[in-house]
């Protein structure tokens, strides 16, 4: 039972215990509702349940107007049922006697009702003014066995008495059946206690000294048990704040993340999915939904195609199983009928001694990586079969300067088994192969190899190969291969075999020095009249200069310094016409190309003099714009000059045609790219079409009449062997430029 003291509103008492059973001898009317008033306004503020019972010469009217002048709110707890007023009579009498087993049972329904309302417990009183003579033996007995009855129940119990209708011994009775007797006589308190309350305020006293000693240790252990909690407190605070955020960034995570997400209960049932999930399935699950256990309601399959039961899903088994599934390569059909490619990983959620609560399934779609996986593998199938069919040799090196892989190619050309190649030292495949090597074309390679490796940028060069077949050239080009990290782990070599091609280009190099012969003598047939017209200015010079030195020696005296001044014109003139027939002799001669350092703007004004009596006769207006101090050109001077003459006899033949208006050449040179010099010859002829613009330089390709089409072919040819460009554009008016670009020899002007 609850040992706290509860209230009695009685000022002399204090608090009493539940199951108390006490009484109070009273005068007057007045002494016995200044005790009955406090004291059921004590147990209604308490939450007790309340019963009166009235006997006269009080009554109960009497009693319900000093209970309202004295309970606040009294008419509330006569309506709520809190306190009831009950005669005597129908109380203590059943068929006009005192019975007291009807009575206790009262008493018992009442605190049954009181406890089950809800209260705190139950407050009575009877007033005993009623007790007649014969009910007196009867009624002590009651009295007795009240306190065996509630001696541990949820009451307190008052009986009053009159002290004027009992006599000396009957209220030692009285005070002997009760706990506690109270009595109030001319206005004054008096109380008896019986020797078990004595016993038990003794007791009580010894326990409260005992309890204030414990509540001052264990104020001391609560204070410091308060300031751990308030730690604790701000601890648990600060670590469901970090679990909050964690929670959150989590269910971000889960949100986004680019795979599907299941959680399952331990019967398979799913409890949670992310969007992720909800479109890589096609459809939405429903949450603890029998039909969808263990996703059972998609159709899965092995890689082999064949479906898998539910029994074997990788979310069955790991609830089956408790351990986790990795990587597990399926294939998923989604309602629409479109199979996905997925890998699946299912982890065991288990609890603190090791069951298995449930199951977190992450599932990602494979299904562009598998089809990037099968592009790759047939792009590699078709790389393997070029690379193996390819005509160049192709070698790979590891850092030992080992070969660890070799094509078909390398392997046919050395003569010897992929067994012997491979692992083979680099540069050893002619000593393998047994052929007598006059050059250690070894060394380069390994030389080779090693500054790929150590600078890690591709190296080309030529090297002539000791093969079995013969002597052969190969332009190798030597390429580091990087691994993830960015180390070079390997080299690869390409070697083209150019032998062939040497032959061929030195052939087409005859060709075209052969050709270029013949278009410049084609060239100066046009120019005939021109070189006439040079030779012939200068003999004539030559004979007049020698017809006024005879005149001046035949004078009498001779003027031997008139006849010195006309021999020194005579060497002159003599001299530039040697430098005519020279140049004429240089175009003509079939000779092998010489470079040297060449100014260009000279070699244009020559030839600009060679056709300048052709421009002349047919009025065509020659204007340059040369920069002077040019950086000067490492090049070939007959070739480049042909190149010229081409341009400037292509411009005189368009402009022969024009009728309309004035005729222009206009020829410049000045710097262009870095490292290059430009010339460029503009003409307002008759122009090209802008579909011809590229043709132009095909060989056998010509807009003149009789023309071969070689002239402009051999020109782009001499242009790019001097490391140049030549091309042609469309003139915004009439015509069209000509220009061509040619490297330096360095910096420093002419």
């Amino acid at each position: 039972m609850d040992k706290k003291l509860r209230r009695t509103g009685i000022d002399p008492i204090g608090e009493l215990q539940w199951g108390t059973h006490f009484c109070q001898f009273y005068e007057t009317k007045q002494d016995l509702l200044d005790v009955l008033v406090p004291y059921f306004r004590a147990g209604l503020e308490d939450n007790e349940m309340c019963l009166w019972v009235v006997s006269a010469p009080l009554t109960k009217a009497e009693a319900l107007a000093s209970f309202r002048q004295g309970v606040a709110e009294a008419d509330r707890h006569l309506a709520d049922g809190d306190i009831e007023f009950l005669s005597h009579k129908s109380f203590y009498f059943r068929e006009g006697s005192f019975d007291s087993s009807p009575v206790i049972d009262t008493w018992r329904t009442k605190l049954a009702q009181a406890m089950k309302r809800g209260y705190a417990g139950l407050r009575m009183h009877g007033d005993e003014a009623w007790l007649r003579d014969q009910d007196w033996e009867d009624f002590l007995a009651y009295e007795h066995k009240i306190n065996e009855e509630f001696a541990n129940e949820r009451v307190l119990i008052l009986c009053t008495y009159p002290l004027q209708r009992r006599k000396g011994n009957e209220v030692f009775e009285v005070a002997h059946a009760h706990q506690l007797v109270l009595a109030r006589r001319n206005g004054l308190w008096d109380s008896l206690e019986s020797p078990e309350l004595k016993k038990t305020k003794a007791e009580l006293a010894a326990l409260a000294k005992k309890l204030d000693s414990r509540v001052q240790r264990q104020t001391t252990e609560l204070k410091l048990a308060d300031e751990s909690l308030r730690a604790e407190v701000v601890e648990r605070r600060r670590t469901e704040k970090e679990i909050k955020e964690r929670d959150n960034e989590l269910h971000t995570l889960l949100q986004n993340v680019p795979a599907g997400v299941l959680k399952t209960d331990r019967e398979g049932l799913i409890e949670y999915f992310n969007p992720v999930a909800r479109e890589l399935w096609g459809r939405t699950p429903a949450i603890h939904d029998p039909k969808d256990r263990y996703c059972g309601s998609f159709r899965i399959f092995g890689t082999d195609g064949i479906p898998l039961s539910i029994e074997d899903n990788p979310v069955a088994r790991v609830l089956r199983s408790g351990s986790a599934i990795r990587d597990a390569e399926l294939i998923m059909e989604r309602p629409d009928g479109e199979k996905l490619n997925v890998l699946v990983n299912v982890a065991p959620i288990k609890d603190e001694y090791g069951h298995v609560m449930g199951a977190v399934s992450c599932t990602l779609d494979i299904s562009a990586l598998k089809r990037a996986e099968e592009e790759l593998h047939a792009r590699e199938q078709e790389v393997r079969t070029i690379v193996e069919n390819t005509p160049d040799a192709i070698v790979r090196y590891d850092r030992n300067l080992r070969r660890i892989y070799a094509n078909r190619a390398i392997i046919r050309v050395s003569g010897l088994s992929k067994e012997t190649v491979l692992n083979g030292p680099a540069g050893s495949l002619a000593k393998d192969a047994g052929v007598s090597v006059e050059t250690d074309y070894s060394q380069v390679i390994r030389d080779s190899i090693k500054a790929v490796f150590d600078s890690g940028k591709a190296r080309e060069f030529e090297i002539n190969w000791p093969a079995p077949i013969g002597l052969r050239t190969f332009n190798v080009r030597m390429t580091p291969e990087f691994d993830t990290q960015g180390t070079i782990v390997s080299v690869l070599a390409v070697g083209r075999d150019i032998t062939n091609l040497q032959q061929a280009e030195r052939a087409l190099r005859e060709a075209q020095t052969e050709l270029a012969r013949v278009e410049r003598v084609t060239t100066m047939g046009e120019l005939a009249a021109s070189i006439a017209h040079e030779v012939n200015q200068p003999l004539a010079a030559v004979v007049t200069d020698a017809n006024a030195a005879s005149y001046w020696l035949a004078a009498v005296p001779a003027n031997l310094d008139e006849a010195r001044e006309s021999i020194r014109r005579i060497v002159r003139n003599g001299n530039r016409a040697s430098e005519v027939i020279a140049r004429i002799r240089g175009l003509l001669k079939r000779t092998e190309p010489s470079k040297r350092a060449t100014d260009i703007n000279e070699l244009i004004e020559e030839s600009i003099a060679l056709l300048q009596q052709e421009f002349a006769r047919n009025r065509i207006s020659v204007q340059t714009n040369l920069t002077r101090k040019l950086p000067v050109t490492f090049a070939d001077r007959v070739q480049v000059q042909q190149v010229v003459i081409n341009l400037l006899v292509n411009a005189l033949e368009s402009l022969k045609a024009v009728a309309d208006r004035p005729r222009m050449l206009s020829i410049r040179s000045e710097p262009f790219e870095p490292g290059t010099i430009r010339v460029a010859v503009q003409d307002n002829g008759i122009g090209i079409d802008l579909e011809q613009a590229d043709r132009l330089f095909q060989a056998f390709f010509t807009t003149k009449a009789h023309g071969l089409g070689m002239g402009l072919a051999i020109s782009r040819s001499i242009i790019e062997s001097h490391g140049g460009r030549l091309w042609a554009t469309v003139n915004m008016g009439p015509g069209v430029t000509f220009q061509f670009t040619l490297l330096i020899q360095n910096e420093a002007p002419l």
